[in-house]
């Protein structure tokens, strides 16, 4: 393929900027994410011939974050639809033989070409379990040398065709061993043991091989019947093979045969595919990286879940890999790693914006009139469609099925109207989604209502009943040990909430996940706060289930600190007895109990707390019976907090302290 001119070169410069400007009109907060894919595809959209291998691109990051959708759609704005393949390896169990066979049926329109693919949720692929054991995946291999060197074999398109070929060939070099002698392609001694060789019937184009001419005083060799179809496959691998049959009439039994081998050999050999050109991209999730992607309550904030994700990087993203594939795969996957972060509000924000904007936009197109959304609309699509962590798709579900699904009965009013109809205003009020149709001197002609209780709201409304209250001191509890032990005001806190597997919840975000030895006492104080303020409050008889999962997160931690990390009485890897641990100390009970004794003094340190601050905690627990929940903002005006202690930077100060008196 030759260079392309500078003009061309130019051209298809100026047109990938012009794609990142549509991208990011089109997809809402990654920006970022559209610089580097384009960026990284610079080169081979230019210059593909200059690629000496494929170029692999991984995006990763949570569900419904928009990474199959911008690929697509990057394949539609280069112009390369029809040189794109979409393998979804989490759709069936023999993904590995479809693509396979999807390559070897296109291997001449893409050998050596350019053309774009994708493999899509490819953790799907992995070959270690969640344990560490390697799992046998032999067809799959194929996609791993694609990767690298950018070539594979493909067997035969006929295994059937190949197999009684050979079995032709197999049958004469047996007629040859029991005494069949040939001169010119004719067999001249022992002609009844050649016929009793030759006569088994085999139902494929070799078939019937002697039955037309095994009358012959000198039957030939290699049976005419089959000259037709050795000569189609000679047309492929010999250029003579037209003249195949004058050459058999040239040669002995043993020549006979070392032709049918060649023919055999070039016919049905493996076939090599040139992917070198291609362009790779590897989409997938990877829930180990994004450790909190297995929440999806609703009423978990999506600034957290957003700021969160932008901890994550590319060597975060290699060492979950390891855990789904061997160190060799996880180098053949490059270091072209583009972490996708989870949506903020304020991009959930636009996206209903851009959304509600394409419907007006469809409604002008039909009947040349606009619709107008108020912000109550916003809201209610906000509150009934994010689930942050789940991405676009619960939201675009919403979308449809509050506005877009009522579209048909707003263009049938309007055309049932005699007035003109100038504008609609849409507004959320009362638990009914309210069309109002207006003319050009802004009178109401007439309105339409849609019954819409949101489930979410309603799951979310204040009861104040008991099990609020209980809710109420629970996370009121989780609150004040997190302000006056932590230092750190919780994001929310709610004592409702619409998720099935939690009454109530407390967003709180910390500076860093390094924890020291004295910040694990207060962790550990922290997590059993819920559990603790419901026994002071109510009595230790009158403590209610729930607590569940806060008791494992701790007893998690301070294990995890004091058995991994060297927070007990021994410098040691503790684990327990098994053969995969011959490199641990085996733990006999003693370490056991120093996890114990932490929670211990971790729960006299929370009962410490709230003894010393009863009056707050009891006026925020008495505020979260009656409401929902509290904002950052309104606890601390609430709690009256002042200035918080800010221990930020201290084991940078200490250290340039000490080193001072030595340098």
């Amino acid at each position: 393929m030759s260079l392309p001119t500078k003009e061309e070169l130019l051209s298809r410069k100026k047109h990938l900027e012009n794609i990142k400007e549509i991208l990011k009109s089109e997809f809402i907060g990654i920006n970022n994410i559209i610089d580097e894919v384009v960026d990284s595809i610079s080169s081979w959209y230019l210059i593909p011939s200059m690629q000496k291998r494929p170029l692999v691109i991984n995006l990763w990051g949570m569900t419904g974050v928009g990474k199959t959708a911008l690929v697509m759609r990057l394949a539609e704005l280069i112009d390369f639809n029809d040189l794109f393949y979409h393998f979804d390896i989490g759709e069936s169990n023999s993904w590995e033989l479809k693509a396979k066979h999807e390559f070897k049926k296109l291997r001449t329109k893409i050998s050596g070409n350019p053309f774009l693919c994708c493999f899509d949720d490819f953790q799907f692929a992995r070959t270690k379990t969640p344990d560490g054991r390697e799992l046998d995946k032999p067809n799959t291999r194929f996609i791993w040398e694609l990767m690298d060197s950018g070539t594979f074999n493909v067997d035969t398109d006929n295994i059937y065709l190949a197999t009684h070929f050979k079995n032709l060939i197999d049958d004469l070099k047996l007629s040859l061993e029991k005494g069949v002698v040939v001169e010119n392609g004719k067999v001249t001694q022992n002609i009844d043991c050649y016929i009793e060789s030759m006569s088994v019937s085999h139902n494929n184009p070799f078939a019937r091989r002697i039955k037309l001419d095994h009358h012959a005083e000198q039957p030939y060799f290699i049976p005419e019947t089959t000259y037709g179809s050795i000569r189609n496959l000679a047309m492929q691998s010999i250029k003579s093979g037209l003249q195949l049959e004058k050459k058999f009439l040239e040669l002995n039994g043993a020549k006979s045969i070392q032709i049918l081998e060649k023919i055999y050999n070039k016919a049905f050999s493996q076939e090599k595919i040139d992917c070198t050109q291609a362009l790779i991209f590897i989409i997938g999730n990877l829930d180990e990286a994004f450790s909190m992607s297995g929440d999806i309550n609703p009423d978990l904030s999506a600034d957290r879940f957003y700021e969160n994700s932008l901890k994550i990087n590319v060597s975060n993203a290699k060492q979950t890999l390891q855990s789904y594939f061997r160190q060799e795969q996880v180098a053949r996957l490059g270091n072209n790693h583009i972490i996708y972060p989870a949506i903020s509000e304020e991009n959930y924000q636009k996206i209903i914006d851009m959304e509600l904007q394409k419907i007006s936009d469809e409604l002008i197109d039909e009947v040349g009139i606009p619709i107008r959304f108020q912000d109550s609309v916003h809201q209610l699509l906000y509150k009934e469609g994010v689930y942050p962590t789940l991405g676009t798709r619960p939201l675009f579900s919403t979308i449809n099925s509050y506005v877009r699904s009522k579209m048909g009965l707003i263009i049938g009013e309007v055309v049932a109207q005699d007035k003109a109809i100038d504008v609609i205003s849409t507004k959320h009020e009362n638990n009914s989604l309210i069309f109002e149709f207006f003319n050009g001197d802004s009178k109401l002609v007439c309105t339409q209502k849609f019954s819409s209780t949101g489930r979410l709201s309603k799951l979310r409304e204040p009861r104040q009943d008991d099990e609020q209250a209980i809710n109420a001191v629970h996370e009121s509890g989780h609150v004040i040990l997190s302000v006056f032990l932590m230092h750190s005001v919780p994001i929310m806190a709610c004592s409702t909430s619409a998720n099935a597997d939690s009454r109530g919840l407390t967003h709180m975000s910390f500076n860093s996940d390094i924890i020291s030895k004295e910040e694990m006492m207060r962790r550990a104080a922290l997590g059993l706060g819920g559990y603790l303020a419901e026994k002071l409050i109510f009595g230790k008889d009158h403590v209610h289930s729930g607590s569940d999962d806060d008791l494992r997160k701790v007893t998690n931690m301070v294990s995890k600190m004091i058995k991994s990390h060297g927070m007990g009485s021994d410098l040691l890897s503790v684990n327990i007895a098994d053969p995969r641990t011959n490199y641990h100390y085996h733990d006999e009970g003693q370490f056991n109990k120093q996890v114990r004794e932490v929670i211990k003094e971790a729960k006299i340190l929370a009962l410490k707390t709230f003894n010393s601050k009863m009056e707050k905690l009891l006026l925020l627990a008495d505020y979260l019976s009656d409401e929902p929940k509290i904002g950052k903002e309104e606890i601390i005006e609430l709690l009256d907090i002042g200035e918080l202690q800010n221990n930020e930077g201290q084991f940078r100060k200490q250290l340039k302290q000490k080193a001072k008196k030595y340098l």
